[in-house]
């Protein structure tokens, strides 16, 4: 046989199965009836299907009602379950009516187990009522600029009035895996809590079976299907990927993380001491001070998203100063929400000023900001 023929024959072979095989990956992320992927310092959509289209969300809800009790308790405070609590219906821990319970426990119970006692619990002593904190849910959307997501309840159960967008709901989980704790519990395979020493495994089996998984939350309920929330960390960047009503989430998850890392690398902005800043010693000289880490921006498909640099450094300093000493810190911020800090250093060494003026401005200053803590 002509070996021209067979050449040619072969390569048709190998285009037709890369063809098939990217169809498949496309077929798989449309199986979701709406699924997106960005990247998550950003916010930069890498893939997108039906994203903007109101759906319910299940229990991937109990991400707003995370995160809403991290930023309004503390780990240790301690709950108690209402009766009406405890008999939340749906997937549940089955607490009892009087048990006192820590919020962190809870958010474990919540975020591994998706239990609708706990987000009850949590909704009950935070806000007075479910109604309330559902109220609560939605002045945080607002904040976030959210235009197509409403709360109805803190679980996801089936309700009038409770929907969101993949792409917003990738929005809100892009604030909650900026949050450590968060992130420390979503990340977490099997907890043990305070609680009856109760060991619990995490429904989110891509912790288990994809290596770059980071973290998510389930959800299924007949009028959502499955809905699932997940985050995926590779190479120094992090993609948030969310599927709402799909029988394939967990492939889909997967073949879209294999996709989109590919479009996005994360790239040096500033070498140690490329940055610089200057601020006045009050009772010196003016002093620079210089990033001592790399400070990088992420790159989404050979494109670096709009940023801002936001200093976190005091207006002015006091001498003695040492070459070294950390000064404060820098971030990379994207539409509000940092990433990326680094510590910012002291590039020299300035000495105090031994006169009368210097003593006498450093206590005019201290005075000044003592005075605008107390008063209104």
């Amino acid at each position: 046989m002509n070996r021209s023929y067979i050449f040619k024959a072969s390569a048709v072979a190998v285009l037709l199965a890369c063809i098939l095989q990217a169809t498949c990956v496309y077929a798989r992320a449309e199986s979701a009836e709406a699924a997106v992927t960005i990247e998550a310092q950003s916010g930069t959509v890498l893939y997108q299907n039906n994203a903007d289209a109101q759906l319910p969300m299940a229990s991937t809800t109990k991400i707003m009602t995370a995160l809403i009790t991290i930023e309004k308790c503390d780990m240790s405070d301690i709950f108690t379950v209402s009766a009406s609590a405890a008999a939340a219906e749906g997937s549940k821990m089955g607490l009892l009516a009087g048990d006192k319970i820590s919020v962190e426990d809870l958010l474990y119970m919540l975020l591994l187990k998706s239990a609708n006692d706990a987000a009850e619990v949590l909704a009950e002593n935070i806000a007075g009522s479910v109604e309330k904190f559902a109220d609560l849910m939605n002045e945080r959307a607002d904040k976030m600029g959210l235009k197509h997501t409403h709360f109805v309840n803190p679980h996801g159960l089936p309700a009038e009035g409770h929907y969101t967008t993949a792409y917003e709901l990738a929005l809100i989980a892009r604030v909650c895996f900026s949050n450590p704790v968060f992130r420390q519990i979503v990340s977490t395979d099997v907890q043990t809590l305070t609680y009856h020493k109760l060991a619990i495994q995490n429904s989110n089996k891509l912790l288990r079976t994809y290596e770059y998984c980071i973290g998510g939350k389930t959800g299924f309920t007949k009028a959502a299907g499955r809905c699932l929330v997940t985050a995926a960390e590779k190479d120094g960047t992090t993609l948030i990927t969310v599927t709402l009503n799909d029988g394939d989430d967990w492939n889909d998850h997967e073949q879209l993380y294999d996709k989109c890392f590919g479009l996005v690398e994360r790239t040096m902005l500033y070498k140690p001491g490329e940055y610089t800043a200057v601020r006045p010693v009050l009772n010196g000289k003016e002093i620079k001070i210089t990033n001592s880490e790399p400070i990088y921006v992420v790159k989404c498909a050979g494109t670096v998203p709009k940023y801002e640099i936001i200093e976190n450094l005091l207006p002015m300093y006091f001498a003695p100063i040492d070459k070294g000493q950390t000064a404060g810190y820098i971030a990379v911020s994207y539409g509000g929400l940092n990433s990326g800090e680094a510590e910012m250093i002291f590039a020299q060494d300035e000495n105090q000023a031994q006169d009368k003026e210097s003593e006498f401005k450093k206590f005019e200053y201290n005075l000044r900001r003592l005075l605008q803590t107390l008063l209104p």
